[in-house]
């Protein structure tokens, strides 16, 4: 299983405890994933900073003999988090920071 880290953040003063939590923006990115995309789990907790949240894509594992790199798992989990905040009005004006994109991989 691989894990994605990436840092969602809100534009100043938009996350209240009323407006957006973990779970909804959970819901979120689940509302966003393709089939093809291989992720098996999403998890997401408050961030350092107030106005962000770290999102942990876990995605599966290459098929037997193929492999994928970091890379491209990265750009997919990624590519998830950019759509969601494209196509949700919740989500206007929210960043997801590819330069803070980390990966784990335990095959």
């Amino acid at each position: 299983m691989n894990l994605v880290l990436i840092t969602l953040t809100a534009p100043d003063g938009v996350i209240t405890a009323t407006e957006i939590d973990a779970q909804m923006l959970t819901d979120i990115l689940w509302a966003n994933v393709v089939a093809g995309d291989r992720i098996e789990h999403i998890s997401v907790q408050a961030g350092m900073c107030q106005n962000s949240y770290t999102a942990a894509l876990f995605l599966l594992p290459a098929c037997p003999g193929r492999h994928v790199s970091g890379k491209a798992l990265a750009e997919t989990a990624a590519r998830v988090c950019r759509t969601a905040i494209a196509t949700s009005p919740t989500l206007n004006g929210w960043t997801a920071s590819a330069d803070l994109v980390g990966l784990l991989s335990g095959d």
